[in-house]
């Protein structure tokens, strides 16, 4: 199991734990881990199965580093008894062990129910990094939550650009105006912040149970939201995933996908956005600099953007909505 090199001084803090509650009550500790997704590490396989791409095409991440951490815990039936772990961790998960990474531990905790809460923020804000430099350089330079790489795959792929496509001299489309694209590749260093919170177990009631025996709560982030046909509430089973309008976004045909790509495609111009994607109940991103209203999800890169903003959930498959507020 990987740990994390935090500063013992901020390992943990407990706030507002009234001595004639601790005292009297049995208490115990709360080990913090964070988790991938299996998507991240192994990827996400075409084929015909709920979790499969079922478009023809594999994804695969060679990076996946996010920002995370300032986990709360608040006792479920009463609010005066709260308790956390303060700072942002920046951390590659496609790296990380099966058993994941250990946050830090909150101790001498009175025992009861927990509703818990975690953020994502900024590689600026990052009191601890597990994470490449050079990474991690890039995500400071650019106020980055995620640095996302990886590639799309399939053998007989193809793009099908839109008319804002800089078609190389010598390319000629086939008859559906397609290209050749057996591979598609992206480098992504996105802003997307969010507050998630109060998270659900899964199949179960919200937050962790903590016993005289301890317990374990992980900060799961999910890797396949990239690829949904909408924004769902709650449950993930009706969702479908396609890759298709990754590789339609390759403008120049030259085998990645840009920021400045995504950035140049309207959401109603992708073709591929069709009657198979809800994209209603989305979250909104934050306000822009100097806005009173959120920034508008109104091109690809702003999409892409806001599916990373709902990827985190607790304890593998445990719901954690966006804080809108």
């Amino acid at each position: 199991m990987k740990m994390l090199s935090l500063n013992p001084a901020r390992s943990f803090v407990v706030i507002a734990l009234a001595c004639v509650f601790a005292c009297t009550s049995p208490s115990g500790s709360i080990d913090v881990f964070i988790e991938a997704e299996d998507t991240i590490v192994s990827g996400i396989e075409a084929g015909a199965g709920p979790d499969d791409m079922q478009d023809g095409w594999t994804a695969t991440f060679d990076r996946y580093a996010a920002v995370l951490g300032d986990v709360e815990l608040q006792l479920a039936t009463d609010d005066t008894v709260q308790a956390g772990l303060p700072g942002q961790v920046a951390i590659d998960l496609a790296g990380i062990a099966p058993s994941g990474a250990s946050l830090g531990r909150i101790g001498d905790t009175p025992a009861g129910r927990y509703e818990i809460r975690y953020r994502q923020g900024s590689a600026r804000e990052a009191t601890n990094v597990d994470l490449d430099a050079v990474d991690f350089e890039e995500m400071v330079a650019g106020d980055c939550t995620y640095l996302v790489s990886g590639a799309i795959t399939r053998a007989d792929g193809r793009s099908c650009p839109s008319t804002l496509a800089d078609v190389p001299a010598g390319r000629t489309p086939d008859a559906d105006g397609c290209f050749p694209a057996p591979a598609v590749s992206f480098r992504w260093c996105a802003s997307a912040p969010a507050a998630y919170g109060p998270c659900q177990s899964e199949n179960g009631p919200s937050g962790v149970a903590l016993t005289q025996g301890g317990a374990l709560a992980s900060l799961t982030i999910h890797g396949d939201h990239l690829f949904f046909n909408g924004f769902p509430e709650g449950e993930e089973g009706g969702v479908v995933r396609l890759a298709q309008w990754l590789a339609d976004a390759d403008l120049d045909l030259n085998g990645e996908v840009t920021r400045a790509e995504l950035e140049r495609i309207a959401l109603e111009d992708v073709v591929e956005f069709d009657g198979r994607y809800e994209l209603g109940g989305a979250p909104p991103l934050p306000n822009l600099p100097g806005e009173t209203t959120p920034e508008p999800m109104d091109d690809l890169w702003s999409y892409v953007r806001t599916q990373l903003r709902t990827q985190g959930h607790l304890n593998g498959e445990g719901e954690c909505p966006v804080d809108t507020e």
